[in-house]
């Protein structure tokens, strides 16, 4: 049990330092395209204009829909159809954090 909680302990501090190296290099590269892109007014266009202004509110996002899986259709596609590049920041990301590392810290536990 010991064992166990020291690594999901190390696996939680890792992936929090995964996120917030992502959410800085999305904060320099998407937000000026998210500013754009979420000109328009409808219910979520004013959060998901302000998700990348910001460090911590880059990172709850990234929590949201890379380790909870929720939202992805909010802020990232209207972004991707606008810029079609920006789908490698959300797919590395992706990939990095959810795919590759939450499965390490898992098949470490198990």
């Amino acid at each position: 049990l010991v064992g166990a909680l020291h690594a999901m302990s190390w696996g939680l501090i890792l992936v929090v330092l995964l996120l917030l190296i992502w959410s800085i290099i999305s904060v320099e590269i998407i937000h000026p395209i998210a500013w754009r892109v979420h000109d328009q007014p409808n219910q979520n266009s004013e959060w998901c204009r302000q998700t990348f202004s910001t460090v911590m509110r880059t990172t709850l996002y990234f929590f949201v829909t890379l380790v909870a899986g929720d939202s992805w259709a909010m802020c990232a596609v209207p972004i991707v159809e606008d810029s079609p590049w920006t789908w490698s920041v959300f797919a590395v990301s992706l990939v990095t954090i959810q795919v590759g590392f939450l499965n390490l810290v898992l098949a470490v536990i198990v």
